[in-house]
């Protein structure tokens, strides 16, 4: 069900409605639905032999209760356990706290994507009018940057990825007259060709004075109340969407790739950009972590996901992971490690024009005055 490369120990799969339906006689996969009565009353359960366990919706401790109560015995003999529940949410949840609270649970866990809802043609995958993407890049500043605006198109919250500090009117123009309000400005990494526009944009604008900053755990951002640093796994929501944080370490120590939750899109920072990659050779870069974040995670990502880097120099917006496991021209799904260690530690690139401004302000979120 699940590719035999897959990073088990950093991420969490999701399972299609067609890889559901292909297992449907399969006695190694075991599905687990946590919906509560009230919902299967409206969808029943979609296999005779689910293991159904509802998610403690009231307790104020979920994911542990969900936990004491799971009986690990539903297990023996299965290869793979699928959560689900409404739209995914909870199931990624529970999937999680499966992981990491149970250590002697030897099955592959997965979330089915969408939910009961997407089996029954009213997820969130048959949903995707309501989120509203824009992808814009930095010309003027000449990073070549890429900037994308995500929201949910109900809720108005919005996220902004890799943001650029003079890119600010922009941005904040789009948002404004969308009326969308932000509620993270998330960074793939801590950029060196850029300054992030992040701390600007919260110190000056009341539709983001709420907003949270969004880092990978291993960034090396100082911390502040106002910073969230999200582990492998973790969940940044806007409405009825999330992002899923995917450590995709290599540029830098503390990259973050960021994988949407309609399965539609990937954002991958400085790691895997379009025919190629980052590079490797500051910031604490290492060839031999990116080989494992392309080739083990984020070429285990369905084909058909969309790639959506920081940066790309030759015009190419984005791409698929299909397409660079075939045409990447540096990793490509099969090149060796060695090769590939050897390519990107004899590159031989000039620094970045700014980088050792860049660096220190990024490490503040653009402005030492706002965070401390």
């Amino acid at each position: 069900m699940f590719p035999e490369n897959f990073d088990f120990d950093r991420m969490i799969p999701f399972a299609s409605k067609a890889q559901v339906e292909e297992n449907q006689e399969n006695a190694e996969f075991l599905l687990v639905d946590i919906r509560s009565a009230p919902e299967l009353e409206k969808e029943p359960l979609i296999r005779k032999d689910a293991y159904h366990i509802a998610w403690p919706m009231k307790s104020s401790q979920p994911a542990k209760d969900f936990v004491k109560s799971f009986d690990v015995m539903r297990t023996e003999g299965k290869k793979y356990v699928v959560v689900m529940c409404a739209s995914g949410r909870r199931a990624y949840l529970a999937a999680k706290a499966l992981r990491e609270s149970l250590p002697e649970l030897k099955t592959k866990i997965g979330v089915f994507q969408g939910g009961a809802g997407e089996w029954y043609g009213k997820g969130l995958l048959t949903r995707q009018n309501k989120l509203f993407f824009r992808h814009s890049y930095d010309k003027d500043g000449s990073s070549w940057t890429n900037t994308y605006l995500l929201a949910d198109t109900e809720t108005k919250e919005a996220v902004l990825i890799d943001s650029v500090y003079e890119q600010y009117e922009r941005d904040m123009k789009q948002i404004k007259e969308l009326g969308f309000k932000l509620k993270y400005l998330v960074e793939t990494h801590v950029h060196a060709d850029h300054v992030t526009a992040s701390a600007r944009i919260r110190a000056n604008e009341n539709r983001a004075k709420d907003a949270k900053h969004v880092v990978g755990s291993d960034a090396g951002v100082k911390d502040h109340k106002d910073v969230i640093k999200v582990q492998p796994g973790d969940l940044i929501e806007f409405g009825a969407h999330y992002l899923v944080a995917i450590s995709t370490p290599g540029h830098t120590n503390g990259c973050m790739s960021y994988f949407l939750s309609d399965m539609s899109r990937v954002f991958t920072g400085d790691c895997l950009l379009v025919r190629g990659t980052g590079r490797t050779d500051f910031q604490a870069g290492d060839a031999d972590a990116m080989y494992d974040s392309i080739q083990n995670r984020l070429y285990t990502l369905p084909d058909n996901v969309q790639v959506l880097p920081a940066h790309n120099y030759d015009g190419l917006t984005a791409s698929s992971i299909k397409e660079e496991k075939q045409w990447n021209r540096r990793i490509a799904q099969g090149v060796e490690r060695g090769k590939f260690v050897d390519t990107m530690n004899n590159l031989k690139l000039a620094e970045p024009r700014i980088m050792h401004i860049a660096v220190g302000l990024n490490l503040n979120l653009g402005n030492t005055d706002v965070i401390p």
